[in-house]
């Protein structure tokens, strides 16, 4: 490869970029500053072959699996394997003799007993034995133009596995999503990096030599020369020596420009050099239990100006929160959102089936259906984060090992949104010949403001007894007493009716309803005796009761007297007179069909049959159904 690609290229090669720019311009991906530390701050490897790369050296390739790091130079023909040395570097463990001009190199997984170089004036690919460096198996890449000194450069391999199940097509956007060969190939597609206007070929290579052309892609830019796959996050890594040295990020997919495919751009990075960068290695965000790798990756630099083989070790994978912080919910229910996490690598990728903690730490709450790990866009996210019964803050917590940003706490606030409710305390007995001393009315939860306003004491359906003076008294605030004993001594159909005004709990829910007990308090009133006839006037229970209609209310006169008998609702509004007019000494009765005076159907309920005769005032209860 030449020095710098746009300044030293040759005059050909220049007018092909001017004319592929012309039609396909660049992407518009802004590019983000490099992610780990400085050039300078790196580790420099240049020393473990200080003569052999002086210049020259090219292309790199990283072995997750052996954890071999490969490199190679194009003049000479040289390429070597790395190991580490159990002291925190490495050492260089063996190097090879190869054929022409080698730029590119890397391994693949199902022939792990060899290397595989690119010959960029030859536009070759060979296959060179690791144990001796024999050369086994040569590919001329006739579907790549002989672009001399401008050809390909960057090797990868991507698995069969992977091309499945993410829908890869070819260069026709017709699914590619397996090697044709089989047996006779290598379980995947070869990726080539062409410095010439920046295209990326993919090859099915075939042991014997031969090969199927898949297609060929446009990238972000007019000059490539380095690839590397992370299978583990699903990406290529284009590298750019041109316009300052740039890393493209892409998942492999892309659309149609013009006549020709182009590579979706994911992202974009600013190499920390502006040197003659040609070679870039990276180790797996994942490693084989889908914990964080090393989040190591390695340049080589075709001048040497700073350093020929540079080691980045100051990378780090990062949670961040994806969503469900902040909330506020009702005490012991759970959120709306339930929290979530995104978890990436250094290149900002989204890593797949890395598990996930989620913890409920303050608060009294629980988590429920936590996802045990990221799924294909890196997000871990629980079923539900149930907040503690008691109001107050709440946290939970999301954490994973060796993170940057673990672990997370996230937030929320348990509110009381649930209402009081109020019921009073049931008369008994009930009728009665006593008064009644005192009420007890009982919210569920403590109230404030509830005072003798929001109550209203009747008697047969007239005004408000309560003058403001009664004693209303709590020692909890949920329980509460109203003094009645000097209100109600005289015989009636009474009503007490709680109406809240600005009665609310300590949350300031305000209570939505009121409640309403009813008694009857009878004194009969002696009027002599007649043979045959009662002592005193009766008023005796409805019959049947309940009953739905044609309610049969019996009632005796002590002697012959007008007398008036008249149906109540609980609220003390007259429903129906029943019975009106002067009456003989002894019994009666009278009928009520349930209905109002102008026929309408009265509403099921509690109802009062109030008789006076004279200075006796009677009273019964009973139940209309419908």
């Amino acid at each position: 490869m030449e020095p710098r690609p746009l300044s030293r290229r040759a005059g050909a090669w220049s007018l092909v970029a001017m004319v592929m720019t012309l039609l396909h311009p660049a992407a518009a991906v802004a590019a983000t500053a490099w992610p780990a530390e400085s050039w300078t701050a790196s580790t420099n490897l240049t020393s473990l072959n200080p003569t052999g790369w002086v210049t020259n050296l090219s292309g790199a390739f990283w072995n997750p699996t052996t954890r071999r790091l490969w490199t190679c130079t194009n003049k000479p023909a040289k390429f070597w394997s790395l190991r580490e040395n159990g002291a925190g570097g490495f050492a260089i463990e063996r190097e090879y003799t190869g054929t022409g001009d080698l730029e590119g190199i890397t391994q693949i997984g199902t022939v792990a007993d060899r290397v595989f170089l690119i010959d960029e004036q030859a536009r070759t690919i060979r296959s060179y034995r690791i144990s001796d460096g024999a050369t086994l198996t040569t590919w001329f890449l006739s579907s790549i133009t002989d672009w001399g000194n401008s050809g390909p450069e960057g090797l990868a391999f991507v698995p069969d596995a992977w091309l499945a199940r993410n829908a890869f097509v070819d260069g026709n956007g017709v699914l590619y999503p397996q090697s044709l060969n089989g047996a006779n190939g290598f379980g995947g597609l070869v990726f080539v990096a062409v410095q010439t206007s920046g295209w990326v070929y993919a090859f099915d290579l075939k042991n014997d030599g031969t090969f199927t052309f898949v297609g060929r892609y446009l990238t972000s830019h007019l000059e490539s020369c380095e690839l590397t796959f992370d299978e583990s996050v699903g990406r290529m890594y284009v590298l750019h020596n041109i316009d300052g040295n740039l890393l493209q990020v892409t998942d492999l997919t892309s659309t149609v420009v013009g006549s020709d495919r182009k590579l979706t751009t994911i992202s974009e990075f600013q190499v920390p050099s502006g040197s003659n960068i040609e070679g870039f290695a990276i180790t797996p965000a994942l490693n084989a239990t889908n914990a964080v790798g090393d989040n190591w990756c390695f340049f080589t630099d075709d001048d040497n100006a700073n350093g020929a083989l540079r080691w980045f070790k100051q990378l780090y994978s990062k949670v961040e929160k994806h969503g469900g912080d902040g909330q506020t919910a009702e005490a012991g229910s759970a959120v709306a959102t339930p929290p979530s996490v995104v978890v990436r690598d250094p290149f900002s990728n989204p890593m797949p089936g890395f598990p996930v903690t989620f913890a409920a730490v303050s608060g009294g709450g629980s988590v429920a259906g936590a996802g045990p790990s990221t799924d294909a866009s890196g997000v871990a996210a629980i079923g539900a984060w149930n907040l503690g019964a008691i109001p107050g803050a709440n946290t939970l917590t999301a954490s994973g090992a060796n993170l940057t940003g673990s672990p997370l706490s996230f937030t929320a606030t348990g509110v009381d949104l649930t209402p009081p409710t109020a019921s009073i305390v049931p008369v008994d007995p009930d009728p009665r010949s006593e008064p009644v001393d005192s009420i007890r009315i009982v919210f569920s939860e403590p109230v404030v403001n509830f005072d003798l306003a929001d109550l209203q004491l009747s008697r047969d359906g007239g005004e408000n007894l309560l003058t403001g003076s009664e004693a209303l008294a709590s020692a909890d605030r949920i329980t509460w007493s109203l003094e009645t004993s000097a209100l109600a001594t005289l015989s009636g159909a009474y009503v007490l009716t709680l109406t809240p005004s600005n009665i609310t709990d300590d949350a300031g829910n305000p209570l939505p309803g009121g409640a309403t007990e009813s008694w009857l308090m009878n004194s009969a009133v002696s009027v002599g005796t007649k043979s045959g006839g009662p002592a005193v006037a009766l008023l005796g229970p409805p019959a049947p009761n309940p009953g739905h209609g044609g309610l049969r209310i019996p009632f005796a006169l002590p002697r012959e007297s007008r007398a008036t008998l008249t149906v109540f609702d609980v609220r003390g509004r007259r429903v129906r007179t029943l019975a009106q007019g002067t009456f003989s000494r002894g019994e009666h009765w009278a009928v009520w069909d349930g209905r109002y005076g102008d026929g309408a159907p009265a509403r099921a309920g509690v109802y009062f049959y109030h008789l006076q005769s004279g200075t006796t005032v009677l009273n019964q209860r009973g139940f209309l159904v419908r």
